[in-house]
This record gives C-alpha cells, sequence and structure tokens, in this order.
C-alpha cells in the first residue's frame, strides 16, 4: 500500500490532479488524494457496468433476434440491471442479460 499511496500522493502533489483510468484510458480530472485513492476501483466498475448497459440497451432496442429485444431496461441499482420482459421470453432474456452484462463488464474494462 506504501507504493500505492505514494503513487497517489504524486497525481496529488499540487492539491488535486489528474488520473487516466486503468484498462479504458477515461481521463479523471481534479480529484483530490482520497477521491484518487477510490479512483482506480470505482471508476473501473462503472466502466464495466456502463459498457454492459450499452450491450443491454442494443440488444433490446436494435437486435430482433435478440432474446431481450422488445424488452425495456427501467433500474440500473447500483451493479444490476432490472428489466421488464415479455413473459414468455423471460427464461432466454435472463439468460440473454446475464451474458450482456458479463460481455459488458470485460469489454469496459479493456
Amino acid at each position: 500500500m506504501n507504493k500505492y499511496f505514494a503513487h497517489i500522493s504524486n497525481l496529488t502533489r499540487s492539491g488535486s490532479g489528474t488520473l487516466k483510468q486503468l484498462r479504458s484510458g477515461r481521463i479523471r480530472g481534479d480529484v483530490y488524494f482520497t477521491q484518487a485513492c477510490n479512483s482506480y476501483f470505482q471508476c473501473l466498475a462503472a466502466d464495466g457496468v456502463k459498457a454492459a448497459g450499452f450491450l443491454i440497451s442494443k440488444a433490446c432496442y436494435t437486435e430482433p433476434s435478440s432474446p431481450l429485444y422488445g424488452s425495456r431496461p427501467v433500474v440500473m441499482l447500483h451493479d444490476e440491471y432490472i428489466l421488464e420482459v415479455p413473459v414468455d421470453k423471460a427464461p432466454s432474456a435472463a439468460d440473454e442479460l446475464s451474458r450482456n452484462s458479463r460481455q459488458g463488464i470485460w469489454k469496459g474494462q479493456s
């Protein structure tokens, strides 16, 4: 942890700093020490969840061959997506939602 905190201290030496998010390369600016300490972890998860949301929405609205097509994302709560799904598609939609979520998480982190 000493090396990690030293790295964060160097980034925020002048009070606030800018960091490049691991894997996605997203830039986060004007972060202070505690924000920067958390960013590498929290933002990594956020990038993955956001990528999963894109894949899920794309399947719901634009991919007629997808079991999610015709479903509607209604809630993203912390780390899960809740969809309204036609009853007859529920089992296959659940499997597809899981697949898109896993794929999005890895895509968001690449």
